[in-house]
């Protein structure tokens, strides 16, 4: 007996990347994540993804495109794996080892609280062109000693009254670098800053307090004030004399004057 056809609909977007990409392994909350295979691919395109903050592992091409991808715990990029932020956000909370595997597009990566974790980080040097941390329970953001964080567009770093965002090398005393590059805007409130050296553009411009923050040891080019030439830095004095000096430079002076009347004219 012949079965009667069955009605067919189309996919879904999520429905294509769950059957086509996706392995969920959820056997505990630690050990869940999403995880894009090796040839396989999942485009946003304007819509939303929403994870339960699980991991986020692209071993093949993963695009935000115009989309939301929110409630990544951590995020970690394969070796043969490529996510390309489109003009979308990717939000997440904890560890982004994303290197030269991530092309930012013109999208925006922002770190915020939660999860349960007490930490973000950084894991290579990566391009970004927004680049967005922010924490209301005073957190720490961990940059890869060595590495350089290079931001295009646009860098907020804020925490709160009481909760500063605390900026860390991966190694006490050996700096992290952080590019924000020329014609980049930038907001910075509530920062506790320490092993960490600018080299593009000045990070905060003017003194820590005016952005409520702190400077620690072995910082550069960060509440830096705008010097008389148009730059930033400390202007250098010029060496001025003492009156003893003055007035014995003077007396030199005008004896050397009397000497050439006497013996030139």
């Amino acid at each position: 007996m012949k079965q009667p056809a069955q009605p067919s609909w189309p996919l879904t977007l999520l429905e294509h990347a769950l059957a086509a990409t996706f392995l969920i392994a959820a056997a505990t909350p630690a050990q869940a994540q999403v995880s894009i295979g090796a040839g396989g691919s999942v485009a946003l395109g304007g819509g939303t993804l929403a994870q339960d903050c699980t991991a986020l592992q692209v071993d093949g091409t993963a695009q935000v495109q115009g989309g939301q991808w929110t409630g990544i715990a951590n995020a970690a990029i394969g070796a043969g794996g490529a996510l390309h932020g489109g003009s979308g956000t990717l939000q997440l909370a904890g560890q982004f080892a994303g290197g030269a595997g991530f092309a930012p597009g013109t999208g925006t990566v922002r770190f915020a609280d939660g999860c349960g974790l007490a930490g973000a980080g950084i894991g290579a040097g990566t391009s970004f062109y927004t680049l967005d941390v922010a924490t209301a329970q005073g957190r720490t953001l961990t940059l890869p000693a060595g590495a350089t964080q290079t931001v295009q567009h646009r860098l907020v770093l804020a925490g709160a009254a009481g909760q500063p965002l605390r900026v860390r090398s991966s190694t006490a005393g050996a700096a992290a670098f952080t590019a924000l590059q020329p014609g980049a805007s930038q907001s910075v409130a509530f920062v506790d800053v320490a092993d960490n050296h600018a080299t593009a553009q000045v990070i905060a411009p003017g003194t820590a307090a005016q952005y409520q923050s702190t400077q620690g040891g072995n910082v550069q080019q960060w509440f830096v004030a705008a010097n008389n030439n148009g730059g930033y830095g400390t202007p250098t004095a010029i060496p001025t004399l003492g009156h003893g000096a003055l007035a014995l430079l003077s007396a030199l002076l005008g004896a050397w004057a009397l000497w050439r009347r006497r013996f030139i004219a």
